[in-house]
């Protein structure tokens, strides 16, 4: 990355129910998209502008999640993005649809912004970065596997 690049990224399985053309059309920035899958070739032909990584090992992952200050997910239909968690441990903001999953995960305008525009609201999260960064990682430290499972229990009772 050179100094003063915007990077965006996205992490995913590459299939088109992720709705990665979305990620792959934002103006402007360097973009890069880590995954594989039957979707690959596709967005590689549409999108000679993106750089593809491929599949990444996961312990190999924070390395990549490095190489760009905003992380951007745009799927309107997973159930639950690990990867939003992933990327805000790696001080990541996280920009998304306004949708289940990401609404649940990301505090809009705290931990990243959620909303119908991915390019507006990725501006936001570059006009705040150090401010959002830091929330990100607040944030993901509270959700170990023992917050959340403590969670689930305060639920039942």
């Amino acid at each position: 990355m050179t100094a003063g690049e915007k990077t965006i990224i996205t992490v995913s399985r590459v299939s088109k129910d992720k709705n990665l053309d979305d990620f792959c059309r934002v103006p402007g920035y360097r973009k890069i998209l880590v995954g594989d899958g039957p979707y690959l070739n596709t967005l590689k032909s549409r999108y000679p502008d993106v750089e593809f990584a491929g599949y990444v090992p996961h312990n190999q992952l924070k390395n990549i999640y490095t190489q760009a200050q905003v992380f951007v997910f745009p799927s309107k239909f997973d159930t639950f993005g690990l990867v939003i968690l992933e990327a805000m441990a790696c001080g990541l903001p996280v920009v998304a649809y306004d949708v289940p999953s990401p609404n649940d995960i990301i505090q809009d305008g705290i931990t990243g912004y959620l909303g119908e525009s991915l390019e507006e609201n990725i501006e936001k999260a570059f006009s705040n970065l150090d401010g959002l960064s830091q929330n990100a990682i607040d944030y993901a430290r509270t959700q170990s596997w023992k917050s959340i499972a403590d969670q689930f229990v305060n639920h039942l009772m």
